[in-house]
Parts: structure tokens; sequence; C-alpha cells
């Protein structure tokens, strides 16, 4: 670990932090203009791949249908290539318009075991309490504080003779890639371009 002993090493490592963010940030750029490369070269072919291969499942599916009499005793078949099978699964449906009133019809019938009721605090009504009110609860309020180094990236730009500091470039693009992956459904891209955005996505996903 580095050793600081005084503000003049403090600022040194504010230059050392400052570089290796401008260098990190390029390559990420080109990273993000590799994916979308990537993405542009494949990601045609595969949905073509895969609207291929429900036409022909649904084809085998609807023949399956025809010829269910076969498969009274037996519900799957072997064959060289691999194997079809029939899966009886069961799930209740429930019209999310009926949802209230099939809650309350159970209760009346007595089937109260059936309805499941969550309960959630909300921490942001839980600010607004005051400290004592919070303490009869056995909740306690925590007061951190939270350390951040944020060099001048457009200075440091400058010393190494960039034009402009692309920190924030590289967050953009790869944020548009990661919404344009789950507008087009993931499945459908290659595998490294859903693994290299794939915690980008799920923060776009969660916003």
């Amino acid at each position: 670990m580095l050793n600081i002993k005084d503000w003049a090493d403090v600022e040194g490592a504010l230059e050392n932090i400052g570089m290796l963010d401008l260098r990190i940030s390029e390559l990420s750029s080109a990273l993000g203009r590799k994916l979308y490369e990537l993405l542009g070269e494949y990601s045609g072919e595969i949905s073509e791949l895969g609207n291929r291969r429900s036409s022909i499942e649904s084809a085998v599916q609807l023949f399956c249908l025809l010829s269910k009499s076969e498969f009274a005793k037996k519900r799957s078949k072997r064959f060289h290539y691999g194997r079809i099978a029939f899966r009886t699964a069961e799930r209740i449906e429930i019209p999310d318009e009926l949802q209230s009133a099939a809650a309350a019809t159970l209760k009346k019938l007595g089937f109260s075991e059936c309805i499941e009721i969550r309960e959630r605090l909300d921490k942001g009504a839980l600010k607004r309490l005051s400290d004592a009110d919070l303490a009869r609860c056995g909740i306690k309020r925590l007061r951190e504080d939270h350390f951040r180094v944020e060099p001048d990236l457009n200075l440091i730009s400058e010393k190494v003779g960039k034009k402009d500091a692309p920190a924030q470039a590289f967050a953009v693009d790869l944020e548009k890639l990661a919404r344009l992956l789950i507008k087009n459904d993931a499945d459908d891209c290659p595998g490294q371009v859903r693994d290299a955005v794939a915690p980008v996505s799920a923060a776009v996903e969660a916003d």
C-alpha cells in the first residue's frame, strides 16, 4: 500500500488516480465500441437462427399434439438425436383485476391460509421519525461518512495532452447498449456481450 506522509503525497496520489481513471476510461470506451460491433455482427444472425429453431419446434409440437394418443402410456419418446416429451404442469391463474375479489371471497369461505400478507418497512418514512421514536421500535439511525476521491480529470487530461476527459462518454455508451439488450431480449445477443454489460443492464433495469 502507498505510504501517504503529507498533503503533497495526497496531491500526487490524486494525480496518479486521475491518470489511472483516464486510462481505464480509454480502455472502457474501446470495449464499448467493440461491444457495439459484436452486437451488430452477430445479433441479426442469432435472431434469425432463433426464429428458425422456434418454427421447427412448433412444427414438431403440432405433429406430436396430433399424435398424442401415442403418448398415453409413456410421456416421452427417445430418438437418435434427442428426446421429446410431454410434461404436466399445474398452475393457478388469477386475472389481475380479480385479485382483490378472490382474496375477499377466500376470507369469507374460511380459506385464509391461501392469502399471503406481506409487510415491509418504509425506510423513507422511518427517516422522518425522531431518534426517540425509532429507539422505541428497536431501530437505530446510523450516520456514516462516505469517503470519496475525485481527481480533476479535465486538468489531468490537459497535462497529458488530451483535449477532453472521456470519463463520462463510456458510461453513457454502455448504458445505451444495456438498454438495447433489455429491449431486444439479451438472450438473443452473443454471450460475451451479455457478460460484459450484465452489471450495467441490472442497474438500468433497477432504475
